[in-house]
């Protein structure tokens, strides 16, 4: 019965571990997205990398990039 108990507990430790292992992982991969972002759009002009979207009350980013004729925007 105790080596039952002991099983069972490590057993649910080690699915525990690796779950919360994938979502620290998750978060690191994103932290570092948010880093490179923050990166790319302090690199460009002031005025083109902020905008205030009045009508929507959100504020734009606008990153141009080199690959495409088009603007990429994201907005918070």
């Amino acid at each position: 019965m105790f080596f039952h108990a002991v099983k069972k507990f490590v057993h649910v430790y080690l699915i525990n571990a690796a779950f919360f292992k994938a979502i620290l992982q998750h978060f690191k991969i994103l932290n570092e997205l948010v880093f490179q972002l923050s990166i790319d759009f302090s690199s460009l002009n002031g005025n083109r990398a902020l905008k205030w979207n009045r009508k929507k009350k959100k504020l734009n980013l606008i990153a141009l990039t080199t690959l495409q004729d088009k603007s990429t925007k994201l907005e918070i």
